[in-house]
């Protein structure tokens, strides 16, 4: 469990990463045909998830730079972005002003989100509880927030797949370089707690949902397909998309990314 005093620094940290992370995201994703492939499967299940509709009003938890919100308003959704990210927020705005796009965005943490009650008809969290130390207070202020019967859409990654795996893998790696090779610097994300199928559905219910739909997102085989070249990497991707719509669905609990809508019942 993190103190108050560490989730504050850890917090800091976790504001410099994605401030870094922000400048020329979208460019970088689509440099590398499997990230680009990531964000393009774990996009179409939001979609399909969370079924988006004009007028409604949809809260992204963790917005990033507004990909998801950019296509929401596109279609004519009411849209406001949160993120812990100055520079997320500030790429957000760029992007959505030049496609005179009308979304709101602040610069907030999720754990305390500063709306009303059931105020939103649909909220989207993805990719963000794994970056959020107390993340079941922030499931909690979207239940606050959401409308009686308003959906809630979580996509983040899977301890359970293959990607987990590997992560386990690289993240013992890690540690022993930095016992015995101090010298040697390992790039670490400050906080990147991922998290199983059974794991979110346990605090989703705790919190007032009822589960509507699971979906296993991208069963690309893991981080060391990031090493390939990209000749292969392209060459996996199309082999992975040709079979992704036909287990989506029956493996729910396998996927890199865990997808799950729920209706807010209090």
């Amino acid at each position: 469990m993190i103190n108050d005093r560490n989730r504050r620094k850890k917090n800091g940290q976790i504001r410099e990463f994605f401030n870094k992370m922000s400048i020329d995201r979208d460019k970088n994703i689509i440099k590398c045909p499997i990230l680009n492939y990531e964000q393009e499967m774990r996009q179409k299940a939001v979609i399909e998830l969370l079924n988006p509709s004009e007028k409604e009003l949809i809260l992204d938890v963790g917005c990033g730079n507004a990909r998801d919100i950019e296509f929401f308003s596109m279609i004519g959704a009411i849209c406001v972005g949160i993120d812990i990210s100055k520079g997320m927020i500030s790429e957000a705005k760029e992007k959505t002003a030049k496609k005179n796009l009308d979304s709101e965005f602040l610069l907030c943490d999720a754990t305390k989100i500063p709306f009303k009650n059931n105020i939103f008809d649909k909220v989207l969290c993805s990719e963000t509880i794994e970056h959020i130390p107390n993340w079941e207070k922030t499931i909690n202020e979207i239940q606050r927030i959401l409308k009686k019967d308003g959906l809630l859409v979580i996509t983040t990654p899977n301890m359970k797949s293959l990607y987990g795996l590997t992560k386990i893998t690289f993240d013992f790696v890690g540690k022993i370089f930095n016992i015995f090779i101090k010298k040697r610097k390992i790039k670490k994300h400050p906080y990147d707690i991922w998290k199983t199928q059974i794991e979110v559905l346990k605090v989703m219910r705790k919190n007032g949902f009822i589960v509507k739909n699971k979906m296993g997102i991208c069963f690309i085989l893991g981080h060391w397909t990031y090493k390939l070249p990209n000749f292969l990497k392209k060459k996996l991707v199309k082999f992975i998309d040709s079979i992704e719509n036909k287990i989506k669905n029956n493996l729910t609990s396998y996927g890199y990314i865990i997808g799950i809508s729920a209706r807010s019942i209090d």
